[in-house]
């Protein structure tokens, strides 16, 4: 025999009240938009623009909507943004790109005036050394 009390269900778990609902059965958008905030160290700068460089020569569409003319030099945060263009977040850390934050932005809405919006911060733990 159980001696222990019963749980109550999650509050997930449960349907929202009748007067909570206030477009049954209306379809709701809904966006999530993940970004990440990446640093680049001093010791990487060079290989992050040089492979910025490649970047802009094998998408030139991309580099033009950044003002990146070819055979011109290229800042390094330009040089990022073309690598973040083409690159998971795993390639560009390979890079040599350190992950500062991650940051998920999730916004639902059901009609123009009905929208929900969640920020959720993802702070990363940095090395002592820093």
């Amino acid at each position: 025999m159980n001696d222990r009390p019963s749980q109550p269900p999650h509050p997930s778990a449960l349907a929202a009240p009748p007067s909570l609902v206030s477009h049954p059965g209306a379809a709701a958008v809904l966006q999530i938009v993940g970004v990440w905030e990446l640093t680049i160290p001093a010791g990487a700068v060079d290989d992050v623009i040089r492979h910025g460089h490649r970047a802009a020569q094998a998408d030139p569409e991309t580099a033009a909507l950044l003002r990146v003319q070819p055979g011109r030099q290229m800042g390094v945060h330009t040089a990022a943004a073309l690598l973040a263009a083409h690159h998971e977040v795993e390639d560009l850390t390979d890079l040599g790109l350190d992950i500062a934050a991650h940051i998920s932005r999730i916004s639902a809405t059901a009609g123009p005036l009905e929208q929900a919006l969640i920020e959720v911060d993802h702070h990363v733990e940095q090395p002592e050394e820093w």
